[in-house]
């Protein structure tokens, strides 16, 4: 396999990505020339299974669906916190006749 002249990694995310494509670009070549071993085959027969794409595409819907719950938690508390500040409002606004100034109104 041809040497490749690489430009050093920036980050860990960068590193991981550089030795991923390098690990496929070997394996690409192992199944080019027939010499790639069982758990290489087996590897890329798992990924092509439709049970592995089900898999994923699971995964996918359930990342989608905590998203959308947490988006649901966050609006929630901010419509609690717009119903507090009208309620205080409301209470501020409410007729305490003179002498009565002890007594709570709600």
């Amino acid at each position: 396999m041809d040497k490749l002249t690489m430009t050093p990694p920036l980050n860990d995310e960068s590193m991981e990505n550089k030795l991923v494509a390098l690990a496929l670009r070997q394996a690409q070549g192992q199944l080019e020339e027939g010499t790639a071993s069982s758990q290489i085959l087996t590897h890329f027969l798992k990924i092509a299974s439709n049970k592995s794409k089900i898999e994923l595409e699971k995964i996918r819907l359930e990342n989608q669906l905590l998203q959308e719950k947490i988006l649901a938690e966050q609006s929630g508390q901010q419509i609690n916190e717009m119903f507090q500040e009208v309620l205080a409002a409301l209470k501020s606004y409410s007729y305490v006749p003179p002498g009565d100034q002890d007594v709570n109104v709600y």
